[in-house]
């Protein structure tokens, strides 16, 4: 009779602490410092199933995150390396973009000041002298877009915690349910693959309307969380409804750091000038 432990990603009896049929490492339930420290480890690696995660993603993306928690890793691209492929599709993205994006700003800028003549005189004025310009919007509008890209780069960590804090927070058990650590794997998985999705419509959407991308953006991560849950969590429409509740927290502190750094962006700019 063969004792050997099964390989948890090919099930193969595992003779050693490498699996001999797939090389995946002997591995046990997932911590948040392992799963920073294997992550950090491989963040730019790309040998490991991308092509299979992203697919995996398109078809069942919460089954996707369920078979990395539960072992079968070797198969799928770690979640932080596929969230920071995203973070860099989107960034070229933007780029690609940049003109629409000042021009939006721009527009949403001079809009306000036009429709009260008076009182946005007296804040163009303001502006005039905070960033010594006679013409301040454009300047703004450039420090808005640099706020937005710092958004889908490394502040998209902050989203993907928050989310992973709320879902723990709604759905932990006290035996037998996900942690934290796990949270995370869905969190970075799910957000990962929508904003993958997103920059690639995003060159096409944003010249269509900037305003219907951003809507089509939000609605995108709901749907994907919602449909995710319940082939991660398992536990039917009660726990995707509050992963859908805990998306829209996650949503809120984000938008929060966003507008702080704005702010400070915009401070930062007018002490330059």
């Amino acid at each position: 009779m063969n004792d050997a432990p099964l390989c948890r990603n090919c099930n193969t009896p595992r003779l050693g602490p490498h699996c001999q049929n797939c090389g995946q490492k002997a591995v046990g339930r997932l911590t948040l410092k392992g799963f920073f420290q294997n992550g950090l480890a491989r963040a730019f690696s790309m040998d490991r199933g991308y092509l299979r995660t992203f697919v995996g993603l398109m078809k069942r993306p919460g089954h996707v995150a369920r078979e990395y928690v539960d072992g079968r890793r070797a198969s799928y691209t770690n979640p932080l390396t596929y969230w920071l492929i995203a973070a860099t599709f989107q960034l070229i993205a933007l780029w690609m973009i940049n003109d629409i994006y000042l021009e939006a700003f721009q527009e949403s800028i001079r809009l306000p000041m036009e429709q009260q003549p008076d009182g946005g005189e007296k804040v163009l004025e303001q502006y005039k002298t905070a960033f010594g310009t006679d013409d301040p919007v454009p300047v703004m509008a450039g420090i808005l877009v640099k706020a937005i890209r710092a958004a889908y780069s490394y502040l998209g960590v902050i989203f993907a915690l928050s989310l992973a804090f709320f879902l723990n927070l709604f759905l932990r058990k006290k035996s037998g349910g996900e942690n934290l650590a796990e949270q995370l794997v869905f969190a970075l998985y799910m957000i990962g693959h929508w904003a993958l999705l997103t920059a690639f419509i995003l060159p096409f959407s944003a010249r269509i309307s900037t305003t219907a991308h951003g809507v089509i953006g939000i609605v995108g991560y709901f749907v994907i969380v919602f449909v995710g849950s319940l082939q991660f969590h398992q536990r039917g429409y009660k726990a995707a409804f509050a992963s859908a509740l805990s998306m829209l927290l996650a949503f809120l502190i984000y938008f929060v750091v966003m507008l702080i750094v704005m702010v400070g962006f915009m401070i930062a700019g007018s002490e330059l000038f």
